[in-house]
């Protein structure tokens, strides 16, 4: 099932009460278009997810706390332009799994919102089923390991729990959204291996994912960021030839 802009599903307008499930996650929906909302919700409700439905930023940020999501699903085109906007500051606010939507389908618009901390993105208009697969893969992809399940990994001083989710350089914990963990724990877990674009994509944002390298290299740029000394002369994360990349367990003298 497509959704789009110009369709009516609408029986009646989405509500922000919401019906908890004991083994659903908890969707915070952003969307101001009422059939797009209906339809995602009902959508959602129907595999067992909570979710609560606003149309505004001011409503998303008054709900959060209370309703504490374990995903928002964000609109970027709200009627008050405040897409971007709610983005930035849920991003600013923690590491809670941000799927963005949005009519755009330029790859430079993909980029902008990963670069404000988006997990994903998909372009208008959605299908339900491949909505659903992603949102999935979003919360998997923040799901605790069972315990046991990974080793701590300790380079230098850069350290990642991969079992508690901890990330840490020098005994100061490294914030990190979702994709950006999930992204460092592949490369924690295969130190010392060439890893292809292709394969760091498939693994971290799925086979069926339709941007373009330009994301994962954005990506790495910002891990770079927070996980090296030096970003521009990186010591772990390494470039391979512009076809991948090297997370090596030794210091290297010449970066690449």
């Amino acid at each position: 099932m497509m959704v789009g802009p110009s369709e009516r599903l609408l029986e009646s307008e989405p509500t922000n009460s919401w019906v908890p499930h004991k083994t659903g996650a908890r969707i915070l929906v952003v969307e101001d278009d009422k059939a797009i909302a209906r339809a995602i919700q009902r959508k959602l409700q129907r595999h067992k997810f909570a979710v609560q439905v606003v149309s505004a930023m001011p409503d998303a940020c008054r709900v959060l706390d209370g309703f504490r999501p374990d995903l928002v699903l964000l609109d970027l085109d709200l009627a008050d332009s405040s897409g971007g906007d709610l983005l930035s500051d849920l991003r600013s606010r923690g590491s809670v799994p941000i799927v963005a939507i949005s009519a755009a389908r330029g790859e430079g618009d993909a980029v902008a919102a990963f670069e404000l901390g988006a997990d994903d993105y998909l372009v208008k208009p959605l299908g339900l089923d491949e909505l659903l697969a992603r949102i999935r893969v979003a919360l998997r992809h923040v799901a605790r390991p069972e315990s046991g399940a990974a080793p701590v990994l300790r380079v230098g001083d850069l350290q990642v729990d991969i079992e508690q989710r901890r990330v840490s350089r020098a005994g100061q914990p490294i914030h990190l959204t979702p994709k950006e963990y999930q992204l460092l724990k592949l490369f924690a877990t295969q130190t010392d291996r060439f890893l292809p674009d292709r394969l760091l994509m498939d693994e971290v944002w799925g086979p069926s994912w339709r941007g373009g390298q330009h994301i994962l290299h954005v990506y790495v740029a910002r891990l770079r960021k927070k996980v090296e000394d030096d970003p521009a002369s990186p010591r772990f994360l390494l470039t391979e030839s512009g076809l991948g990349y090297r997370f090596v367990t030794a210091k290297s003298s010449a970066p690449r």
